[in-house]
């Protein structure tokens, strides 16, 4: 899952654990994950050889992997990251381009044993295949070695920040009139929902008077503790039952793939 590879703190770190393994599958009825490994973007850029060789470039994503299974084995490996900031800078951010680039660059994986290059190789066939990136049989199965790749567009936040009057309410701040609030408030491809929305909302609440009680428990910032309040904020949804939740094309596309179904077979 992309998330900071080093938080600044630990307890950033216990959130980000703590969001994708417990709150998230509550929240969603998902399928808990074995285990939760954070990445950054630079991981999958990595693999892509198309694009020149970063500066001071780390692991690959496909190197990663096999570090994890040489620790301890797994059947399926979920890769889910934020679609901003681009792939590839020059070019208009792609959902469908950045999910094919991961397969592409699985199935070239010289570290990978050939069931994960082959089994990468072949959903990448069927994406290209598809006279339109919408014409599917229906979702990838869980079988062995199968990479599932999750782009959110345009970042996780997103499933967290649609209704404003939610999160003013999460934030302690309904019904009351805050300087500095960010205007106007819409996620687009054009904004960091994130860093343009929430990172600045919580600034103005932070010179609120008075202050909510909320920041006398996570301290009002994205750069240390965005983890935290991402955690916050999906507890307090899943607390108001609000279906806007369960309604993000975020959270229908992880149900589609983790959710737990009422039969198994």
């Amino acid at each position: 899952m992309e998330g900071s590879e080093a938080p600044a703190v630990r307890r950033s770190a216990d959130a980000f654990q703590e969001l994708w393994i417990e709150a998230l599958p509550l929240a969603l009825n998902l399928e808990r994950p074995e285990r939760v490994v954070p990445i950054s973007k630079k991981h999958l850029i990595a693999m892509d050889r198309s694009l020149p060789r970063m500066s001071g470039a780390g692991e690959r994503l496909d190197q990663l992997m096999a570090r994890e299974l040489s620790r301890r084995s797994f059947d399926v490996a979920a890769v889910v990251w934020d679609l901003l900031p681009v792939w590839c800078p020059p070019q208009k951010a792609c959902r469908w381009d950045e999910t094919k680039a991961l397969y592409e660059g699985i199935s070239r994986s010289d570290v990978l044993g050939d069931a994960w290059t082959r089994a990468a190789a072949a959903r990448l066939s069927e994406l290209n295949s598809r006279p339109r990136p919408s014409m599917r049989v229906g979702p990838p199965e869980l079988q062995p070695h199968a990479v599932v790749g999750v782009c959110m567009e345009p970042v996780f936040e997103a499933l967290l920040l649609g209704d404003e009057g939610l999160v003013r309410k999460g934030l302690g701040v309904r019904n009351r009139a805050v300087r500095g609030w960010p205007r106007p408030w819409a996620i687009d491809a054009s904004r960091r929902c994130d860093l343009d929305l929430l990172g600045p909302a919580l600034e103005a609440c932070r010179r609120a008077k008075p202050r909510p009680p909320i920041y006398t428990k996570i301290p009002p910032s994205m750069r240390t503790h965005k983890n935290e309040w991402a955690l916050h904020l999906l507890r307090f949804l899943a607390e108001e039952r609000t279906p806007q939740l369960a309604r993000h094309p975020i959270s229908r596309r992880l149900i589609e793939l983790f959710g737990v179904r009422a039969k198994k077979q």
